[in-house]
């Protein structure tokens, strides 16, 4: 045999086969570095009002004198003093036997009265008792009570009243305390 020949021209290309069945996923890469923050979103609208307390008063009756500081039969307190008056919901300017309420809703009332001996006290509201019977305190017992009261109509007054005909004995001093809390529903 002859020796082998040089290989000829490579020929041109064939037709292109089949593609291959896909491969195995490779592993996961490690994770890039973070990218910087966005710009801040506008500000979403207010959310509804929570329940709790947006108004409140609280006032006070000091006699500076000693002994007995004396309400007159059938008349209210007369209030000395302002501890604190927040919101709008309240107008009182001492010394002031009347408070005003301004806004309508539910509120809740406390007070304390010191009186010496037998006394007994209505809170009216806008002139009528809130309770069929009054408030009592017996041989000297501070009479304290707690309630709420809606208040539907504009302006309101509130006021606490000697129940009986003949002077009521308080004690001198910071003897009567009064606070109201407008309560939001």
């Amino acid at each position: 045999a002859g020796a082998v020949g040089p290989a000829g021209p490579t020929g041109p290309a064939g037709a292109v086969g089949p593609a291959g069945s896909t491969g195995l996923a490779g592993a996961a890469g490690p994770a890039g570095p973070t990218g910087p923050a966005g710009a801040v979103g506008p500000a979403g609208p207010a959310g509804p009002a929570g329940a709790g307390i947006s108004d409140f008063l609280s006032v006070f009756r000091a006699d500076p004198g000693t002994g007995t500081d004396t309400v007159p039969g059938n008349s209210p307190i007369t209030f000395t003093g302002v501890l604190a008056n927040v919101g709008g919901a309240f107008t009182f300017t001492p010394p002031s036997p009347t408070i005003t309420i301004n806004e309508t809703g539910s509120y809740f009332i406390s007070f304390s009265i010191h009186n010496q001996g037998n006394a007994d006290f209505n809170l009216t509201v806008s002139g009528a008792p809130i309770t069929p019977v009054p408030f009592s305190g017996n041989g000297g017992g501070p009479i304290a009570a707690e309630v709420i009261i809606t208040v539907t109509t504009v302006p309101t007054t509130i006021q606490l009243v000697n129940a009986n005909a003949t002077p009521a004995q308080l004690h001198n001093n910071l003897n009567t305390t009064m606070t109201i809390l407008k309560l939001t529903p």
